[in-house]
């Protein structure tokens, strides 16, 4: 089996084109019919930091893990940021630690941080 550990660290330069307020931004991460998701970051307007780390099961290194930013509206719908779709085998780089950009409508709406942690109890892996 192979799990790789992806910790998203922090975002920079987020910015929700609809809300000109302080934004309050959470990540949902999903693979296959895998989902995650981070706390929200109240206040953290362009700059939130979460720091949290999900472990992956690994099915192909052809899968891709799409990862959405949203902002957390309280009790309206929170309101979609931007997107990245990242595919696993970037992650496969034991130690990875790069940053990855959302786009939102063909534009930019900031970029996330993302570290990995490669671990196989499989002598090789086959996508």
């Amino acid at each position: 089996m192979t799990v790789v550990k992806a910790e998203l660290t922090r975002g920079e330069e987020i910015l929700d084109i609809f809300n000109t307020n302080p934004i309050d931004p959470y990540a949902e991460l999903s693979i296959n019919d895998l989902s995650f998701s981070t706390t929200v970051a109240v206040a953290a307007d362009w700059f939130p930091k979460w720091t949290e780390s999900f472990e992956i099961d690994v099915k192909s290194l052809d899968d891709n893990l799409y990862l959405k930013v949203m902002n957390d509206n309280g009790d309206i719908e929170s309101t979609f940021i931007g997107d990245a779709t990242i595919q696993i085998s970037d992650l496969s780089i034991d130690g990875l630690d790069k940053w990855f950009e959302l786009s939102f409508q063909g534009a930019s709406a900031g970029r996330v941080h993302l570290k990995s942690a490669w671990n196989s109890t499989e002598s090789k892996f086959v996508s």
